[in-house]
């Protein structure tokens, strides 16, 4: 009748379980448990005369969970009913297999066991124990164990009990069943995945490998899955860094996004994202500049020439410099010019600076090679108006700003040929000053009677002439006039000459910036104006009111 009864008890208590179990919703695992239940107990001892049976009795078990799978189990015992009395200790392991909320497991542990039966006396000795159960998991703290059945291996003395001379220890092979509750007393912190994304260089050349590396955190597994997408390039790779080819690719920006999931999947599985991006850098030429310690030469003397260069991008460089006539001889920074054998002439040294991208830039100097001459007869002083005509302004050329209709102080290509003309002949003449003047229609002017735009375009030639071209800005100075068209006018103004020109303003340069230049898409085009290369002069000595003097 008990054992029947026992068997009821069970069933009703699994059957509640399994309508209870869908009221967990917590995903966090329990760290520390404690299980309170019924224990009963048959020790399997065989031995004439003496009864045996099912013993009841209670169990209690604290259980700590390190890992997911396994737990550490001690667990203590006691029975005090008939036919015989037993308690036992016994610490242990087990293996667990969660399935949501049902917990199967199976384990073992060694121990001791006090056992004494029916009308002999009691006896301790060591023990140990093989078990298998489930739990079912009712609420987010509470859980019911419907079973666990467990194999207890032990001995007994009958012949210390019994005064026996023939009778020897005997095998205890015993069967303990269990059912009770298991209260969660600790439960593991709330793991929020993460992922975090970094770069190597935020900036980088076209060709440059860049690693982006992930740092994963808050995820139950350290097995672990990545993978990564960036737009236009290929991002192979399942682990925790990857390598990014920028070999073949364009400037501009990349974006790079990593998933992180594990690599089993289960209820309780996350998955987290990041981004990170970087730049690739369109590549920049080296730059140069060409000077000498001596613009006029007498045949045969020497000159010193000074090459100075540098990469915005760090690249390395190498030089070359060549001279139409002379000799030139030496190494980086300083070369020899010979003028040996030369008699009355301009000489030309043209030096060019290259990377290893094969990008290159060139700079030239010219040196005047002029023999003595003999002292002339006195003769009278030239008029002023003779001394003007010996050093006049020249109108280099005039560019036009016609090319395109939403940005009209670009300086477009064709204008930058004609400035890269322009920066040569001052590097040849490196005493001389410019004139930059700018110029804006009549339909601009009724826009902006400030002359803004025709400063606007003054303003971006001189920021190409200083920062593409190497000429320095003492050397450039900036007008605007009313001339009613979309050009700059470029003068060259030799040393001592004098500059004056009716109708002429400064710019304000704090006032009005350079606009980068940035590479464009498609845009419409009209039909590009030609360049009119001319040599004039202004009117010089005006003195109408309005001019503009140098």
């Amino acid at each position: 009748m008990k054992k029947l009864s026992i068997a009821i008890w069970a069933s009703i208590f699994l059957c509640a379980s399994m309508l209870m179990a869908q009221n967990s919703a917590d995903n966090r695992e329990p760290i520390a448990e404690i299980f309170v239940g019924y224990s009963g107990y048959n020790s399997g001892l065989n031995v004439p005369g003496v009864p045996t049976g099912l013993t009841s009795g209670f169990s209690v078990q604290a259980i700590a969970n390190p890992v997911h799978t396994g737990s550490v189990v001690m667990d203590v015992n006691c029975h005090t009913g008939t036919p015989s009395k037993s308690c036992g200790v016994s610490f242990g392991g087990r293996y667990q297999h969660p399935l949501h909320n049902l917990h199967p497991f199976a384990g073992g542990g060694l121990g001791l066991q006090y056992f004494e039966p029916k009308g002999l006396g009691g006896q301790i000795f060591p023990a140990f124990n093989a078990n298998a159960g489930l739990d079912v998991r009712l609420t987010q703290r509470i859980s019911i164990r419907p079973i666990e059945i467990a194999y207890v291996g032990s001995f007994y003395n009958l012949k210390s009990a019994t005064n026996s001379t023939s009778t020897q220890s005997t095998g205890l092979n015993g069967v303990r069943f269990e059912t009770g509750i298991l209260f969660d007393i600790l439960r593991a912190p709330v793991l929020i995945a993460r992922a975090k994304c970094s770069v190597d260089a935020a900036e980088v050349e076209a060709g440059t490998k860049v690693r982006v590396a992930v740092l994963a955190e808050g995820y139950r597994s350290n097995k672990l899955k990545y993978s990564y997408q960036c737009t236009g390039i290929e991002t192979p790779g399942s682990e925790s860094s990857v390598l990014v080819d920028t070999t073949g690719v364009q400037p501009g920006k990349y974006v790079v996004s990593a998933t992180v999931s594990e690599r089993r999947k289960s209820k309780k599985s996350q998955d987290s994202g990041c981004n990170v991006e970087f730049w690739v850098k369109e590549p920049a030429p080296p730059q140069i500049v060409v000077s000498t310690d001596k613009e006029l030469l007498r045949p045969g003397e020497s000159a010193i020439i000074s090459v100075k260069g540098s990469s915005p991008d760090n690249r390395p460089i190498t030089y070359n410099c060549a001279t139409d006539a002379g000799k030139i001889t030496g190494q980086i920074p300083t070369f020899n010019l010979d003028t040996s054998g030369l008699s009355d002439t301009n000489i030309v040294v043209n030096c060019t600076a290259k990377d290893d991208r094969g990008l290159q830039s060139e700079g030239k100097v010219m040196v005047r090679l002029e023999s003595p001459q003999q002292a002339p007869s006195p003769a009278p002083a030239p008029s002023p108006k003779a001394s003007e005509e010996l050093a006049k302004p020249v109108k280099f050329s005039t560019l036009q700003f016609v090319r395109y209709v939403k940005l009209p102080s670009r300086v477009d290509n064709q204008a930058k040929a004609e400035l890269d003309r322009f920066a040569d002949a001052l590097q040849a003449a490196p005493t001389a000053k410019a004139i930059i003047i700018g110029n804006q229609s009549a339909a601009e002017s009724k826009q902006n009677k400030a002359l803004e735009m025709a400063s606007q375009r003054a303003v971006n030639v001189k920021d190409y002439l200083q920062h593409e071209k190497g000429i320095d800005s003492q050397r450039l100075q900036l007008r605007v006039s009313h001339n009613h068209s979309q050009t700059v006018e470029l003068w060259i103004i030799p040393n001592g000459a004098e500059f004056i020109k009716n109708g002429l303003s400064t710019v304000d340069e704090e006032k009005i910036k350079a606009i980068p230049h940035v590479p464009l898409r498609s845009r419409s085009v009209k039909k590009t104006a030609p360049v009119h290369h001319a040599t004039e002069h202004p009117v010089v000595k005006e003195t109408t009111q309005g001019a503009a003097k140098q």
